[in-house]
């Protein structure tokens, strides 16, 4: 007897996948370089607190990188004691929680920096701050020009630990020659700050581009965010290491018909059959991250091979066109992305189809949709798991 309503889709996290990815990202860095395991996006649409507390407690992450202070209060509010680095601005007068919160801020403007030495001088121990630099990337930094003067200027507050100096690598995956001269600015500004008598424990530059193609672009460590979760930063690159994809995406065939040629199907009419067929509605769609731009473009799999997307995904539906495949009924599994006996649909495919990047394809799998984990072997205890 069902007691609460089934889950009309969900999503499958193979954690053990997540730290097989964090060896082979460690096996390829130098051994005084550090790994911080970027869980920005709801550690990319894989669950925040499960990435995290999974990676902890197999001491395979040296740090956690998050964009928000809400993602790092989170995490410490869970239990997580890991230095965690918020990437992302703040504003002042949230400089009270960063202290609290026991975290770690990156700094590019004087402002913040002023109100997170106040926030430490309340407290108890210093702020740890890593300076970020804009060598290229135009979005957050201080401009390397200016970047000596301060991190000179920064020095002067006893309150604030100047642990890190980094910069962010913005065509690592399509420009080798602007890459090499980001880096060589950076380089650059880190022996001066050093012949300024100025030692930062911490320089890094490399996102998981960088740190699988450029050994150069390591220094003190590594920002592995995509990598981490199995999938290459760049597409039809096969990377150095063996990557294993960690998500998939699933629900079942909600209703099962059976058409004449000429049947239009779904808003707009934009898809009408070319022959009589048995469309499979499915019930996912955008309000679920499933994109509307895989309208008539996109593949699931039913029973182990790829079916179409046919007609406009809706809100919360989307159609397929099976044919006169045996086997499929209601009830039966779907596949969106993952692998599904002899088909696979990765997270390369649907950015494909609906013509943009991996990275927006996992994030964009909504909150809503249930996370499940499968159990993790070579951990004593599966951190929050919930096993299938």
């Amino acid at each position: 007897m069902v007691t609460q309503p089934l889950p009309v889709t969900w999503v499958e996290v193979d954690l053990e996948a997540i730290l097989r990815n964090a060896h082979a990202i460690r096996r390829r860095l130098a051994p005084t370089t550090q790994l911080l395991a970027v869980v920005k996006a709801n550690a990319y649409g894989h669950g925040l607190l499960h990435v995290a507390e999974t990676l902890a407690a197999a001491r395979v992450a040296d740090a956690l990188g998050v964009a928000s202070l809400t993602e790092g209060i989170a995490l410490r509010n869970h239990g997580l004691t890991l230095p965690i680095l918020v990437m992302g601005p703040i504003v002042p007068e949230e400089a009270p929680l960063v202290a609290r919160h026991r975290l770690t801020q990156a700094v590019c403007t004087r402002p913040v920096a002023l109100a997170l030495a106040r926030a430490a001088q309340r407290g108890k121990d210093p702020i740890r701050v890593h300076l970020k630099v804009d060598t290229g990337m135009g979005r957050y930094g201080v401009p390397h020009q200016e970047a000596l003067a301060f991190a000179r200027w920064l020095r002067r507050f006893p309150s604030l630990l100047m642990e890190g100096l980094f910069t962010h690598l913005a065509c690592a995956d399509a420009d080798a020659a602007f890459t090499q001269r980001q880096l060589a600015l950076f380089r650059r500004l880190v022996a001066d700050c050093e012949r300024s008598a100025i030692y930062i424990p911490q320089k890094h530059a490399a996102n998981s581009m960088g740190l699988l193609a450029y050994p150069e672009a390591q220094w003190d460590l590594v920002r592995a965010g995509l990598a981490l979760y199995g999938i290459s930063p760049k597409a039809g690159w096969t990377p150095p290491v063996v990557l294993t994809p960690a998500l998939a995406w699933k629900s079942r065939v909600a209703l099962l018909k059976s058409v004449p040629a000429g049947t239009p199907i779904s808003y707009g009419a934009t898809y009408r059959t070319a022959r009589p067929t048995r469309i499979a509605t499915i019930p996912v769609g955008y309000a679920h991250g499933y994109s509307r731009r895989l309208s008539n473009r996109g593949q699931v799999s039913v029973g182990g091979r790829r079916a179409p997307v046919v007609g406009r995904v809706t809100m919360d539906h989307l159609m397929v066109d099976i044919g006169a495949r045996p086997g499929v009924q209601v009830g039966s599994p779907v596949t969106l992305l993952g692998r599904d006996r002899a088909a696979t649909i990765t997270a390369d495919h649907l950015a494909a189809w609906s013509g943009t990047i991996p990275y927006e394809t996992l994030c964009g799998i909504t909150p809503a949709v249930p996370r499940r984990y499968l159990p993790i072997p070579s951990l004593r205890r599966a951190p929050l798991a919930t096993a299938l």
